[in-house]
């Protein structure tokens, strides 16, 4: 087996693309090792025009945006995808989208442009012969990849590379390995088998020289060049895990920064609750206080007003007795006066 630092190999690959960090990884782990193919591809093609049919979460997408600045190719980007989800990726929701835009918006948007549309509707955007990159990474039936690779095969230039991602999986509704294994057969191609597989199909005439014999190279010693991509490849997929769980352990950490606050306010708001608790029980105490006063001063009262009555009942028959044993004493003169005014 050839050697994967083979003269020939290398002298076409700027080495410095091979231990290019990737600027932006996902959740979606299974491009990421191909990001160094996907670097070193932009260097060798250059192309004008570039596709990709299925974006997603951006992972292999931002890869080709990341090559075009860091390059300083003129190359013009579109990432086609309706971001509602498939068959493989189950449906999502609209924050995908509104970050892949916003990512897209703060990095690439002089040169790349989302179209949130079918792939069939992007298509008429497209003239004949002018795209001269294509990454088919839709929907992976066989009979949804045949309709990308018919429908857009006519927008491929004289310049034109086609990319079939998931190329080696043999999983039920998985149909890339067999258009691959179809059209593949009497054209110029390579494959990877890493990464779920990326198959490489050059349909142009005029395909750039320095890409042309990178694929003789790769067509001639494919376990050099797979060892090679793949060892690089791997590099990535482990600093993405890494980054993952980096992220993972920050998100954890600002979680538990917020429980914390959340019991400290907690706290907080126990300690004041305890005070007006403390608060309400000293009120209720001095207002059961000044009502045992007022029961006492209320029951003075209706004491005196006993005495009071008793003390008026005892002048009342006083009175009536008085009245009873001195009533001649009144009556008598009144009876004389009678007499005297009848007799005048």
């Amino acid at each position: 087996m050839t050697s994967p630092l083979d003269p020939r190999l290398t002298a076409l690959i700027n080495p410095d693309l091979l231990f290019a960090e990737p600027e932006r990884f996902s959740d979606m782990g299974f491009w990421h090792e191909h990001i160094p193919f996907a670097f070193v591809l932009m260097d060798l093609l250059a192309p004008r025009n570039l596709v990709e049919l299925g974006a997603h979460k951006g992972d292999s997408y931002f890869a080709f945006c990341q090559a075009v600045v860091r390059l300083g190719l003129p190359t013009r980007c579109h990432a086609v995808d309706s971001w509602h989800g498939d068959v493989h990726t189950s449906a999502y929701d609209d924050k995908v989208y509104e970050d892949f835009s916003a990512w897209n918006e703060r990095h690439y948007a002089s040169f790349s442009t989302p179209m949130r549309m079918t792939f069939d509707e992007a298509s008429a955007k497209f003239t004949d012969g002018s795209v001269d990159l294509l990454h088919i990474d839709g929907t992976h039936t066989y009979e949804a990849v045949k309709h990308d690779f018919e429908t857009w095969l006519p927008k491929m230039s004289e310049r034109g590379v086609l990319l079939f991602h998931d190329s080696n999986v043999h999983r039920e509704q998985y149909g890339v390995w067999k258009l691959w294994q179809e059209i593949s057969a009497g054209r110029a191609h390579f494959e990877f088998l890493h990464g779920n597989g990326l198959g490489v199909l050059i349909t142009g005439s005029a395909v750039p020289q320095k890409f042309l014999e990178f694929a003789e190279l790769a067509h001639a010693m494919p376990d050099a060049v797979a060892a090679l991509f793949q060892a690089f490849g791997q590099r990535v997929a482990r600093g993405a895990r890494s980054e993952a769980q980096a992220l993972r352990i920050a998100a954890l950490e600002t979680t538990q920064g917020g429980l914390f606050r959340d019991l400290d306010t907690a706290r907080k708001e126990q300690d004041s609750l305890g005070k007006a608790h403390a608060v309400l029980i000293e009120q209720r105490r001095l207002q059961e206080e000044r009502l045992a006063a007022i029961e006492r001063e209320l029951a003075a009262v209706r004491h005196k007003l006993t005495a009071t009555n008793a003390g008026i009942a005892t002048s009342e028959a006083e009175l009536a007795r008085v009245y009873a044993s001195n009533s001649w004493r009144i009556t008598a003169p009144l009876r004389r006066l009678g007499k005297l005014l009848r007799r005048e």
